[in-house]
């Protein structure tokens, strides 16, 4: 009967550890990495090497542009006692709205001759389609950081991991028809389309009006300035050698 009871009370603390804000974002990072592994497994079967090769230099550019151009808003929005003001969050919300319109018009403008300083004429109609993500992902409400700040972790927990999955079966759904890298784009721009456009209809307090306030940008800049800077060095550090190397292979 003891040990019955201490089964029960293991079982109960496992359970409520797991469900806990900590432990569900543990689950949910174990969970997509066997999900990352299983799609990598299929999708290796139905993308040729040289696939992966134009969608590394892709997401390295991704990787890139978001990093040198990082506002740093959602760090902004946790610490700062104004989120709470609609107001407020729609001048920060349009300050991000307009860099991520700006980036993607910018990326499908130098689309071309960055695919051909890389020798790489295959990436330019893929890179231009990519560059969508940063107007998606600029549009999106500020509720997704408005969720973390309230404390709701579990929720956007399960949250990013049903996008996961709606991703990864996109992705190898398309790469079966397609078999090439629009696979991997279609499946990025896919789900950050679902992404915004659930930050609006499943969130409280989601809408968003275009405001615009100096004031507010010098602030912006001012948080993000130091951020951008040790961005810059990491991604010299972890990435530079990538580009270097796509222009010779």
């Amino acid at each position: 009967m003891t040990a019955g009871i201490g089964i029960k009370k293991l079982w109960g603390f496992a359970v409520s550890t797991a469900f806990s804000p900590t432990g569900l974002l543990i689950l949910t990072n174990l969970v997509k990495m066997v999900l990352q592994v299983g799609s990598s497994m299929i999708l290796t079967r139905l993308l040729a090497p040289s696939v992966y090769g134009i969608a590394t230099i892709i997401n390295v550019i991704l990787i890139g542009a978001t990093m040198l151009t990082d506002l740093g808003l959602q760090p902004m929005l946790l610490r700062d006692s104004r989120a709470n003001d609609q107001q407020f969050r729609d001048r920060v919300w349009s300050v991000g709205a307009v860099r991520g319109v700006f980036l993607t018009l910018l990326g499908i403008a130098i689309a071309y001759p960055v695919a051909h300083g890389l020798n790489q004429a295959d990436i330019m109609w893929p890179l231009m389609a990519a560059m969508g993500i940063f107007a998606l992902r600029g549009l999106a409400s500020l509720s997704l950081i408005m969720v973390l700040k309230n404390g709701q972790t579990n929720r956007l927990s399960w949250f990013d991991l049903i996008c996961y999955v709606i991703q990864t079966a996109l992705t190898i759904i398309i790469a079966y028809v397609t078999r090439d890298v629009w696979a991997i784009i279609l499946g990025m721009l896919a789900i950050d389309v679902f992404r915004t456009v659930a930050s609006f209809l499943m969130f409280d307090d989601a809408q968003q009006h275009f405001s615009w306030d100096f004031s507010v940008l010098r602030e912006i800049w001012d948080f993000s300035k130091w951020i951008m800077l040790a961005s810059a060095m990491s991604l010299i550090l972890m990435h530079s050698d990538k580009l270097i190397l796509s222009k010779y292979m």
